[in-house]
This record gives C-alpha cells, sequence and structure tokens, in this order.
C-alpha cells in the first residue's frame, strides 16, 4: 500500500485495554477509520501482553505501559526513539519508501494527581534534546479556563501548565486548535458533577512550529469505547514517489454511484462530436475524466465530513440530555 500526499493522525485515551473484549473491539473499530497514525494514551500494557496485542493487531505498532502508537497502513514502519525514559511519553519514527523524509511522533499521558503530574513535568524539562514533529495525547490540563472548560471558568491556567508551556517552547511545538482559533472548546472529555454536566478540553495534538502550516485544524469525534472524544487532523507529507503525466489512478468506487457514471457518459459523448482524431479523443478524454474524478472526490468528502458533524453534534446533544436530563447547551447545538 502506498501513501497519499496527507496522513491521517489520531489521538485517543481509551480508557485501559485489559478486557480482552474490550481490546478486540477497539482494535476492529480503529482498523474502520484506517488511520495512518494511531496515538493511543491510558492503555494498561503489561510487557505480558505484546505477543498478544501484537497479533491482534496484526499491522505496525509499538507498546509502552501508558502508551500506543498504532497504524493500520502495513507499508508505513513504527521505529521506538528509545528517550526519554518515562512511561508516559512514547516516542516514534514513522517511516515509508515512498517518504522523503520520516515523521517524529509522539504520544503523551500526562498524571491527573497533581502532585504526579508536577514530578512528570519537572522531568521532562531535563529532556532539551527531544525533536519531534508532532507530539498528543491526554494532558489533564486547561490550557485557558475560560475556553477549554464549559461552562466557562474565569480562573487562571494553572501552574502546571505553566510547566509544560514551558517544554512545549523548549521543543519548538504550538497547540494545534489554538494557532488556529481561538473558539471554545472543542471539548474532548464529559463528566457529569454535583454542578451540571462539563465538558472539558484536556486532550491536546501540538505540531512543530514551523511546520504548523502543513497540519489540518484538528477535530473531535466520538469514541464507543471510551469517556474521551478523539482528536483527528492530518499532516501534508513529500513523497519520492514520481508525480506527472500518466500517474494519476481512478478511484474505481466512484464507478458504483449512478450519477458519477452519467457524468464520464456526458463528457465521452460530447468528446465524440468534437474531436475526430482517436488519440486526441483519448488523451482529452483522460484530462476531462481526472478533472471530473478530482472534484467528485472533493464533493464526496464534503458531504461526508458535513454529515459525521452533524452526527457528532446529535449524538453530544443526546449524551449530554440524557446524563444531565436537561436540554443541551447552545455551544453543543
Amino acid at each position: 500500500m502506498g501513501i497519499s500526499e496527507r496522513l491521517s493522525i489520531l489521538s485517543l485515551n481509551v480508557n485501559g485495554l485489559r478486557g480482552s473484549e474490550k481490546c478486540t473491539n477497539l482494535f476492529h473499530w480503529l482498523k474502520t477509520l484506517s488511520t495512518d497514525i494511531i496515538l493511543l494514551q491510558d492503555v494498561h500494557f503489561l510487557p505480558s501482553d505484546l505477543s498478544l496485542w501484537t497479533q491482534q493487531w496484526g499491522l505496525p505498532g509499538i507498546w509502552s505501559q501508558h502508551n500506543a502508537i498504532l497504524s493500520t497502513n502495513s507499508s508505513l514502519s513504527i521505529s521506538h526513539i528509545p528517550y526519554p525514559q518515562t512511561n508516559r511519553l512514547l516516542l516514534a519514527t514513522v517511516s515509508h519508501p515512498e517518504l522523503k523524509e520520516p515523521l517524529s511522533v509522539g504520544s503523551i499521558y500526562i498524571p491527573a494527581d497533581r502532585a504526579s503530574r508536577t514530578s512528570f513535568l519537572h522531568d521532562l524539562t531535563t529532556y532539551s534534546n527531544i525533536s519531534v514533529s508532532l507530539l498528543a495525547g491526554d494532558c489533564n490540563l486547561l490550557a485557558c479556563p475560560a475556553l477549554d472548560h464549559f461552562p466557562p471558568l474565569t480562573a487562571a491556567s494553572s501552574i502546571n501548565w505553566g510547566q509544560l508551556l514551558a517544554i512545549l517552547q523548549q521543543w519548538s511545538l504550538i497547540d494545534l486548535q489554538r494557532h488556529i482559533s481561538l473558539t471554545p472548546g472543542p471539548f474532548t472529555h464529559w463528566q457529569t458533577t454535583p454542578r451540571g454536566r462539563v465538558g472539558t478540553r484536556i486532550d491536546y495534538i501540538f505540531a512543530e512550529s514551523s511546520q504548523a502550516h502543513l497540519f489540518s485544524a484538528p477535530s473531535v469525534a466520538y469514541c464507543p469505547y471510551s469517556d474521551h472524544s478523539f482528536l483527528t487532523c492530518t499532516v501534508k507529507v513529500s513523497s519520492k514517489a514520481p508525480h506527472g503525466r500518466g500517474n494519476w489512478k481512478l478511484n474505481t468506487s466512484f464507478l458504483t454511484s449512478p450519477q458519477y457514471q452519467e457524468g464520464i457518459k456526458k463528457i465521452w459523448t460530447q468528446l465524440s462530436t468534437m474531436a475526430t482524431d482517436p488519440e486526441d479523443k483519448w488523451l482529452e478524454a483522460k484530462s476531462l475524466f481526472q478533472a471530473y474524478s478530482v472534484a467528485w472526490a472533493s464533493k464526496t468528502r464534503y458531504r461526508q465530513s458535513e454529515r459525521i458533524g452533524q452526527l457528532q453534534s446529535q449524538i453530544q446533544q443526546l449524551n449530554y440530555s440524557i446524563t444531565s436530563q436537561n436540554p443541551a447547551p447552545e455551544s453543543l447545538t
């Protein structure tokens, strides 16, 4: 399997994979998403799980106590970067024969307990030589309580966020969501408290500042196997694969659409009345078929994204209404 010009990325806190049924179901679900790079947190991995989990996943991947980096693309290679020596940060190099340069990525899971969190972040400050293009995971911190908490809070960011921010600056990483938008959320974790339903943005995607323009805006989607929503984005990569005339290939799945077939037939019919030389007719047809297919693909992706967005919004509204027994707030509609 080759690669496209963009690699898809997913980050998710899975709340443990100790149960064999959950592990099997989650692996199956992840494979249906066909994501190039999957960053998992809170996996509860033990060395004794390596053989079973590797066999069950059956695709490229590496594991640590709290994190995993996987892929559904069998042609990608994931190599563990052996530093730093911490079980809450997993770093890897993702490579492919067609990639001009490998991509360095990391999955991070910061402790929820304040004392443990402070100690972990203090230890991370000693790793000044880390270089990653992307770091994602559950940070258990609010970057901005007014934007990353529902309902909004007037409190200042915690000292721990200041610690993490200093580390991110040292590693030349930026919060991709805040780099693109200053709107509230998107909230990745919801819980019911004595004061009502509370949403927080504690899961992040950080990108290397000089490469931020290569990443798409992060989006949030529902996961049926976790109380966290998952984050997704894409990154544009440079390929060594040859480009140019004759390298375009038709996505044959389009041929199952009667509307697409009709469009192709109209193009061919119009050419039949205009071109007389068979070779000229075919060269022109290939060019028009490609342009039409690219436009069709773009339109199809937009419709799918729009539909998925509508369904995710409905799921969040239902989830809020069921757990709080109150109408969903405007920020979820």
